[in-house]
């Protein structure tokens, strides 16, 4: 749900559309924007997750998240080539979608960027970054060691 409170600030920001964020989530993106990669953590339990949200995945306790600033380092669990993707990424095709295995303990899925299909690229190390991509900051991984 977009709060009516954050609308214009959304507008601002992001223009019409995506990436729509309730109250729960605007914190995350707002950081995004000034180039900072943050995880989830409750305040009731202690769990760390991703992506940022009102409800905590572990213990259900409500409005009680917290932005943690990630260094966003962590291994590559798994990937796979995506050959189609939404209209507005068309350009950008194939993609490389990714799960990351964060160093705080929570597992990501995001795009690998700047790396080829290859077996070999599981378990190698990498680090979230924010970069701005078809005009939007957005945050991917990157292969550690390569740039």
């Amino acid at each position: 749900v977009l709060f009516r409170s954050r609308y214009d600030e959304h507008r601002r920001t992001w223009g019409e559309g995506v990436p729509y964020f309730s109250d729960g989530t605007f914190e995350f993106w707002r950081e995004l924007s000034a180039g900072r990669f943050n995880i989830g953590r409750c305040r009731q339990c202690s769990h760390t997750y991703f992506p940022p949200r009102i409800i905590c995945p572990n213990c259900w306790a409500a409005d009680v998240v917290e932005l943690q600033p990630s260094p966003g380092t962590g291994t590559l669990h798994s990937y796979a080539v995506a050959h189609r993707v939404a209209n507005s990424l068309q350009s950008l095709a194939p993609l490389l979608m990714a799960t990351i295995d964060l160093d705080e303990g929570t597992r990501m899925f995001t795009w690998l960027r700047g790396a080829t299909g290859d077996p070999s690229l599981v378990g190698r190390r990498c680090r979230i970054v924010v970069e701005t991509i078809l005009g939007r900051p957005r945050f991917v991984a990157r292969l550690e060691g390569d740039g």
